[in-house]
């Protein structure tokens, strides 16, 4: 039996479920890493602080939009959008301990080390995701027909974009134009096919 196309659910809510959960687990545990790693016992005060962490991160983060869907988009801005959502949560614990007079509690080291290893950790965990998701697009899973709106120069650019990368899983069917004139991709010199073009109702 075949396995069907659509094993990769298609749903960007299903990845971002994925992400939310994964992100506020790497928190978690990245905290508990630096203090495993620095010796100190882990305490309620720890287990504090992680929580906050990660519910500052989850609402921040849904400011920030940084689980919207990113395909197509650089890898680069994905990580930007982390460290700033990440740096905000830091602004707000660091005022938090100040205001409440409890930063003396807290190993300096290990929290320190938890404020920089917690964006490497996400980005790492997105960077693998992507791969994940681009290898599978590769291979024709998870794959959104689009249609191009336009026979022009605009056109023809983003034509080339989406084809330069077949990971980002979209598949031209045509392009929308009152203009009857095919859109040459961006390789039609050694290719020798064009993109059809759908000229709408009136």
């Amino acid at each position: 039996m075949t396995m069907p196309k659509a094993l990769i659910h298609s749903h960007q809510s299903v990845i971002s479920f994925i992400q939310h959960l994964s992100d506020i687990g790497i928190i978690f545990l990245t905290l508990q890493f630096t203090i495993w790693l620095f010796g100190y016992h882990w305490y309620a005060d720890y287990t504090k602080a992680a929580l906050t962490g990660m519910l500052l991160y989850y609402l921040i983060a849904e400011i920030n939009g940084l689980y919207i869907s990113w395909r197509g988009a650089s890898i680069s801005l994905e990580l930007k959008s982390i460290i700033w959502t990440w740096f905000w949560v830091i602004v707000i614990l660091l005022l938090i301990a100040f205001v409440t007079k409890e930063s003396a509690t807290y190993s300096r080291m290990a929290i320190l080390s938890w404020f920089v290893l917690t964006p490497i950790g996400i980005g790492l965990w997105r960077l693998l995701i992507r791969v994940v998701l681009r290898k599978l697009r590769y291979l024709g899973y998870n794959l959104r027909r689009i249609a191009i709106a336009g026979n022009n120069d605009l056109g023809k650019r983003l034509l080339q974009t989406i084809q330069a990368d077949a990971s980002i899983g979209m598949e031209i069917i045509g392009a929308v134009s009152a203009q009857f004139k095919n859109l040459l991709p961006a390789d039609n010199s050694k290719s020798g096919y064009s993109i059809p073009t759908i000229k709408p109702n009136n």
